[in-house]
Formats: C-alpha cells, sequence, structure tokens
C-alpha cells in the first residue's frame, strides 16, 4: 500500500527519496552535486511526473 525507496547513487553524488500511495501516487525528493547544488521535488500520478527543480551553480563554465 505504502512503498518508501531510498535513491543512491555514489559515483554520481546523488541521493534521493521516494514515497509511493497505492502504487498510483508517487512523492520524490532528491539531491545531488554536479558542477552545483540541485534539489529536485516530484509529484506523480501513474506514469506521470511534475517536477521543480532549483539549483545554484557553482562554475558555470568549465
Amino acid at each position: 500500500m505504502i512503498d518508501f525507496k531510498k535513491i543512491e547513487e555514489p559515483e554520481n553524488n546523488q541521493v534521493g527519496y521516494c514515497f509511493i500511495i497505492l502504487w498510483l501516487f508517487s512523492v520524490t525528493l532528491s539531491y545531488n552535486i554536479i558542477r552545483g547544488d540541485h534539489i529536485t521535488i516530484g509529484l506523480g500520478a501513474g506514469p506521470l511526473e511534475v517536477s521543480l527543480g532549483l539549483s545554484i551553480w557553482r562554475k558555470l563554465l568549465p
């Protein structure tokens, strides 16, 4: 009925959490560090997801 998943990819400096309710609705929160700090919040229904991201760039040019 309610599922909780931890998304972790140390090689990409990414960590996240996903809550799945009734196998249909989901709420996702993730954080990663790739040329800056990035936070993403997503809300899903079935196969669709809408997300909002906030980025703080450390370097604009390589």
